[in-house]
């Protein structure tokens, strides 16, 4: 093989490789779709209470042309979408001059090469990092995307998400006063 053509292979392989990472999901947004997890309290490393928890997605529907989701995510209701640059979250409480809601991008896809930080609702950040990391769960081994989510009043109070391409969020974790609190994928099922 000559190497201007290994070359032209080696290109064609690595840009179909790229397109493939920036057109998946990271978190598959489809009605049906339902991921469960383990929940765990600990007190100084020590659990003080364990139970489960489902996340799932019940409603789709058009804001401002766009498609969006209901995604019921660990207690929580989130309005969210799905594009080329990572997921969209829809802060219903607020509106911009013109009147639409505010958007804001929650789970940007990773730089290949550096951290990324981003501002998101008020003064909460979100760094992504570029390297993946193996998280180990009963749902099986998933190559992970870590996300550091810094709320703007207390930096202290971060929640670290680890989450999937094409899965969703495999493990997240977070103060909650002297307690932490650890979600770790179980099972999903994706449509």
């Amino acid at each position: 093989m000559n190497m201007r053509f290994a070359h032209i292979l080696n290109f064609a392989v690595f840009s179909i490789l790229t397109q493939t990472l920036f057109a998946q999901s990271l978190i598959p947004l489809d009605l049906g779709n339902q991921w469960v997890y383990h929940r765990e309290l600990l007190k100084d490393g020590k659990v003080m209470e364990r139970d489960t928890v489902r996340n799932w997605i019940d409603i789709s529907f058009d804001i401002q042309g766009k498609e969006y989701y209901s995604l019921h995510e660990f207690g929580d209701v989130f309005v969210v979408r799905n594009s080329r640059k990572g997921q969209f979250e829809i802060d219903t409480l607020s509106r911009g001059e013109d009147g639409k809601f505010l958007e804001v991008m929650m789970f940007r896809k990773p730089h290949k090469k550096k951290m990324l930080e981003y501002q998101t609702f008020g003064e909460d950040r979100v760094k992504v990092y570029p390297q993946k990391e193996r998280i180990q769960s009963i749902a099986g081994d998933f190559d992970c995307i870590k996300y550091e989510i810094l709320p703007g009043n207390n930096p202290d109070r971060k929640i670290e998400t680890y989450v999937a391409p094409g899965i969703g969020i495999v493990f997240q974790k977070w103060k909650q006063g002297d307690k932490e609190v650890v979600h770790r994928l179980f099972a999903y099922r994706l449509r």
